[in-house]
């Protein structure tokens, strides 16, 4: 079968995506069970969330543009910000649940 070396960074995109989608919608849950103990630790959690979330949404957009305006240079020119704002991302999730725990 051959492949479209093209696809690659369509299906990375949508990677990024599908991870932003469904790491925004965990935090979104977790800030909903901690509402019931702590409604400021609620809107904390959403509210990062949501910026990390968007940050991760517009830095996985920001990756497919260069990636696709470089990819005739065999060289991909991209950087770290993307699996950062994911690592924050996780990380609000993860203190999100632990507060959750702790409260309950």
């Amino acid at each position: 079968m051959p492949t479209d070396p093209g696809l690659q960074n369509e299906r990375t995109t949508l990677a990024w995506q599908r991870t932003t989608l469904s790491g925004l919608a965990c935090a979104l849950i977790i800030a909903r069970l901690v509402f019931g103990e702590s409604p400021a630790m609620a809107f904390m959690v959403a509210a990062v969330a949501i910026i990390a979330g968007g940050a991760l949404g517009w830095l996985s957009g920001l990756r497919y543009k260069i990636n696709n305006a470089t990819w005739h240079t065999n060289r991909l020119a991209t950087d770290g910000r993307t699996v950062a704002a994911l690592t924050l991302l996780v990380v609000i999730i993860a203190l999100g649940a632990t507060s959750y725990i702790l409260l309950g």
